[in-house]
């Protein structure tokens, strides 16, 4: 075939309507194929089967798997690279970002007590909702988010909330489980849902809940020192009792603070052993504690209440 003839073959062209996601109208970003045939992009997927029934979003068929693991269709994502180089490097940009936001969506545990930083929860669980969120938390990062809540059991964005990882989970023959976990950190709800077909089982995203910074700073440190102060009484009173009284107190209230920990490591363990050993604070006061920004006015709270106990 002679070079004139080569010309007057043209190149095949692709529609890019033919290569577009269904949900968010753009190009396939990290494309991901269910078992009906449709594809979407990752992180849409992951959304729309968080938020609705397991369902393909296009067809309803049913499409039980999970989208944020699930192989990438590899002959898609080839063509996308090869034929639209450079929407498709600034897709996977914009998934990117949305993908940090997985490492902040947990399932929630809704209780009626107010918890804190550094306790140890332990819980049976028997709800068929939480039964599930279990085996989920299990197969991810072993995370989920207790929410204190007194009355409705729905979440409601600005709720303060606790991360909580499980250390021990033991299932039992009819799938109830046994579990122990810590509570690490809080958090603020950021969005929220309820999973379709789930027996109510809620999600969150959230941010994380840092306390203000203090200006004024002698006076934290002033507090930190009783309150270190504060932990030595604590110490004496236990070794003062009968060693089985201590073994239970111990039990209670878990290890001590180490030395060098820091004012808010050691306000919220002082907070928890008032509140289970001597159960000194309030409901309503404690959810303040829990929900305040200021480490000052913590640390001022416990003392007092510490002063109050053992004068």
């Amino acid at each position: 075939m002679d070079n004139t003839n080569k010309n007057l073959i043209s190149k095949p062209t692709i529609d890019t309507s033919l290569l577009e996601c269904s949900i968010c109208l753009n190009i396939l970003a990290e494309p991901v194929s269910v078992p009906c045939g449709h594809s979407f992009c990752r992180t849409c997927l992951v959304t729309a089967l968080q938020r609705a029934q397991k369902k393909c979003p296009l067809c309803r068929a049913v499409c039980v798997i999970d989208a944020a693991v699930q192989n990438e269709n590899v002959h898609l994502a080839a063509i996308l690279k090869t034929c639209f180089p450079s929407q498709y490097n600034e897709r996977l940009k914009e998934v990117e970002e949305l993908k940090k936001q997985w490492k902040k969506t947990l399932p929630i545990f809704f209780f009626n007590d107010t918890l804190f930083p550094g306790y140890v929860l332990r819980l049976h669980l028997f709800e068929p909702r939480y039964k599930l969120m279990i085996k989920r938390a299990l197969e991810g990062n072993r995370c989920f988010a207790y929410l204190p809540n007194f009355s409705s059991y729905t979440p409601s964005i600005g709720d303060v909330g606790l991360v909580a990882h499980v250390t021990e989970c033991q299932f039992l023959h009819d799938g109830r489980a046994l579990l122990e976990a810590t509570i690490t950190s809080r958090f603020k709800i950021s969005d929220h849902w309820k999973e379709d077909g789930t027996n109510n089982l809620y999600y969150c995203q959230y941010e994380e809940f840092p306390d203000e910074k203090e200006e004024d700073t002698e006076g934290v440190k002033k507090l930190f020192e009783e309150a270190l102060k504060n932990v030595d009484k604590f110490r004496a009173l236990i070794e003062s009792l009968d060693p089985i009284r201590q073994f239970t107190l111990k039990q209670a209230i878990g290890a001590f603070p180490p030395s060098g920990a820091s004012a808010e490591t050691v306000c919220w363990w002082l907070i928890i052993t008032v509140t289970k050993v001597f159960n000194g604070i309030e409901d309503e006061e404690r959810y303040k504690l829990l929900t305040s920004a200021s480490l000052k006015w913590r640390l001022q709270k416990i003392n007092e209440h510490i002063n109050r106990i053992l004068s």
